[in-house]
């Protein structure tokens, strides 16, 4: 996990309720002015991250995915 300054291109945001319940993990797909991503729920592509609702966020690292 790591903070959303650090999200790059290929890690997964998971948005959450209040209650700890990760509902929603779009990829993260461009991070440069602000995090984009894609989501196949209603086909989204470099969909703004913060358009969705959410009351917490984590972003998954996933080391290797971009070698």
């Amino acid at each position: 996990i790591v903070p959303p300054w650090e999200a790059q291109p290929g890690d997964i945001a998971q948005l959450g309720s209040r209650a700890g319940i990760f509902y929603h993990s779009p990829v993260i797909t461009a991070v440069s002015p602000t995090i984009l991503v894609a989501a196949h729920t209603f086909d989204a592509l470099d969909k703004p991250l913060y358009s969705y609702p959410f009351d917490t966020l984590r972003i998954l690292h996933i080391d290797g995915v971009r070698s």
